[in-house]
């Protein structure tokens, strides 16, 4: 994330930093959007936030966590995202198998290695 996304987020405190660099102890040769990107970048890093700004970026993200509306949608899509990979695995496993008993094994490595000529073997086997 680069420090005009991180600023976009709360572009009121940015002016604030700006207006208020001794406060923040900017150091010489830094920009405010500079240190405000090391900031979030230790607080992804896991250091407690102790800027007014990562404190309110923190709160939000705590905020977000507890949107219960936002954790059931989470949930149904990682869902979602597990059951479409088992159903490749099934799928590949199908056509590795099928494959063998046709006595194709140079195929296999080629299936699993050019996706579109997969795909047309999927076709063939009537997996898809």
């Amino acid at each position: 994330m680069s420090a005009e996304s991180i600023a976009a987020l709360y572009p009121d405190e940015l002016d604030q930093w700006q207006s208020d660099k001794r406060y923040h102890r900017v150091p010489d040769g830094e920009s405010c959007q500079d240190l405000l990107e090391r900031l979030f970048l230790d607080y992804v890093a896991g250091q407690k936030p102790e800027d007014s700004y990562v404190k309110k970026l923190d709160k939000a993200i705590q905020e977000a966590k507890m949107n219960r509306e936002w954790r059931h949608e989470y949930m149904t899509l990682l869902m979602r995202d597990q059951e479409n990979m088992e159903k490749g695995e099934e799928m590949l496993a199908k056509l590795i198998l099928f494959l063998n008993e046709d006595g194709r094994l140079s195929d296999v490595t080629r299936v699993l290695q050019d996706k579109e000529y997969r795909q047309e073997l999927y076709v063939e086997y009537h997996i898809i």
